[in-house]
């Protein structure tokens, strides 16, 4: 998964990566968020601007970790 697509290249220097430390979908799927979490653990996730694949993919991810 890629951070961010742009149009061009015109718009790098306004991207997110230009001014915040981002991280890319795989090392999102990578964090240990199972390990972290209880039983009655409620996890939730926030997405904007992303295919509704995307997300679905990081929790598929963080489920596996348990």
């Amino acid at each position: 998964m890629a951070r961010f697509s742009r149009a061009s290249a015109a718009g790098e220097g306004k991207s997110p990566d230009a001014g915040y430390d981002t991280m890319t979908g795989e090392d999102l799927a990578a964090l240990p968020v199972a390990k972290r979490g209880r039983g009655d653990t409620l996890l939730t996730l926030g997405a904007s601007w992303l295919p509704l694949s995307k997300p679905r993919q990081l929790l598929d991810a963080w489920e596996g970790m348990s």
